[in-house]
């Protein structure tokens, strides 16, 4: 599976949060390349454990940023990413019995993440930096 590479349209202009992006970009990148059959189960395993705790530790560490700021709409988006989780969760199960290939797995976190930090993400960085206009 090809690499992701990050891309500055990928910041939000936040750099708390847009480094945690860049981890997440990387855990994925790692994730892609234990994609082969020759990789070792165990290794993929470890890598399925660390995007679904990293994705709950960034959700955590976002949403406490939003409660500091006062941002509006944080139980909205707090429930983007409780869905996010739980489909994340299934399709990391989906992944261990093999009714779903770790490439597609890869495709779904990218594209997620593109997504939500273009939409998402974004609006938070909007309303950080000028409240009165979002």
């Amino acid at each position: 599976m090809p690499e992701i590479l990050w891309e500055s349209k990928y910041d939000i202009g936040l750099y708390a949060i847009d480094r945690q992006h860049q981890c997440f970009v990387e855990i994925i990148n790692r994730i892609a390349g234990h994609g082969s059959k020759d990789s070792s189960p165990a290794i993929r395993d470890g890598l399925l454990v660390e995007i679904y705790k990293y994705a709950d530790y960034h959700f955590s560490s976002e949403e406490l940023f939003m409660l500091e700021q006062g941002y509006p709409d944080l139980d909205r988006h707090r429930l983007l990413h409780q869905e996010l989780l739980t489909d994340l969760r299934q399709r990391i199960e989906r992944v261990r019995t093999g009714s779903m290939g770790l490439s597609d797995l890869v495709r779904f976190l990218f594209v997620w993440f593109v997504e939500h930090t273009a939409d998402e993400d974004r609006r938070i960085a909007a309303w950080i930096t000028n409240p009165q206009e979002t």
